[in-house]
């Protein structure tokens, strides 16, 4: 599995069984690096319900979105770098742990990751922008 660094005492398990899929999703598409978007697809095959819940609340199409993270996934030019989680995985890890924090809860559940990443910065260069500009504009 993949080295999760501080965060293995800081993800429930459903965190985990999310970000193993996530891995052996990038491994299976032939990507060195763990991207948010293996991460949302992992989330959207184990965890259908939350995802398309989350995403309603955030007024977005859950398939819609699962498509553009299909396209994403499908032209990502896997980094020769290190094998690993990705810098923009990291920063969704961090910024996941203060939303459960936020929610007073100690461990990162996979709903954490979904309203990070889709309620973050509007800014097209941020990690959040992504697939906001890909749907157009909504209310966060």
């Amino acid at each position: 599995m993949v080295d999760l660094e501080i965060y293995t005492d800081k993800l429930a398990s459903s965190s985990i069984g999310v970000i193993m899929k996530a891995e052996q999703e990038a491994n299976r598409l032939g990507h060195r690096q763990i991207i948010p978007e293996h991460l949302l697809s992992a989330i959207a095959g184990l965890q259908r319900t939350l995802f398309d819940d989350v995403l309603m609340r955030l007024n977005r199409d859950p398939q819609r979105v699962l498509q553009g993270i299909e396209a994403t996934l499908a032209g990502y030019k896997s980094n020769k770098g290190l094998a690993g989680m990705s810098k923009e995985m990291r920063f969704l890890l961090h910024h996941s742990l203060i939303q459960a924090h936020k929610q007073n809860r100690r461990n990162i559940e996979p709903k954490d990751f979904l309203q990070v990443y889709f309620r973050g910065k509007e800014s097209k260069e941020s990690l959040f922008g992504k697939l906001k500009n890909m749907f157009g504009s909504h209310r966060a």
